[in-house]
């Protein structure tokens, strides 16, 4: 049994995508940083901006990578070196959106811990999400988050929300 709760809003405008996750968690436990960040208690969120295409099966891999819906993971922390935005994970590869850490101008990260809760509040320009502007009326992307929560050096768990920090 865990106490442990998250609650997760989104907003959006022409220029970005708003998260505010407010994580109630009874123990810390964050010692990485950068890509390893995922291990401690994060939050790993997947964008996917083609969810309506379907992944193609032909056996050619490079056209099916090239068709695929494009997606990418960001993992937001609190470390030791304070907020930390981590690009994990891009498909298909796209030189635009690098894997490693992300700048305050591709992610505005604010991360607070007080009293048994985590508030993360994160502004996700559509540039990083890998979209030129804003999703048009009646389009949409898809999202999916895993809290993740380390209470002790050998376990980790996580709560996963909207198919979790993957998706089909």
């Amino acid at each position: 049994y865990s106490e442990d709760t998250a609650d997760l809003r989104f907003v959006w405008n022409d220029r970005a995508l708003y998260m505010l996750a407010v994580v109630r968690d009874n123990v810390f436990m964050q010692k990485n940083t950068g890509p390893l960040t995922w291990k401690g208690d994060c939050l790993q969120c997947g964008f996917c901006i083609d969810p309506w295409k379907d992944v193609p099966r032909t056996g050619n891999t490079v056209s099916d990578e090239a068709n695929s819906p494009r997606q990418t993971e960001i993992n937001l922390a609190l470390t030791q070196n304070g907020p930390e935005a981590w690009r994990s994970v891009v498909f298909p590869v796209n030189s635009n959106l690098p894997i490693g850490m992300l700048s305050r101008a591709d992610c505005s990260l604010v991360i607070k811990r007080k009293d048994g809760t985590i508030t993360y509040e994160a502004a996700f320009p559509w540039k990083s999400l890998g979209l030129k502007q804003a999703p048009q009326p009646g389009s949409c992307i898809k999202i999916a988050v895993a809290v993740n929560d380390k209470d002790d050096q050998k376990a980790i768990s996580a709560i996963g929300l909207f198919k979790g920090a993957g998706f089909p």
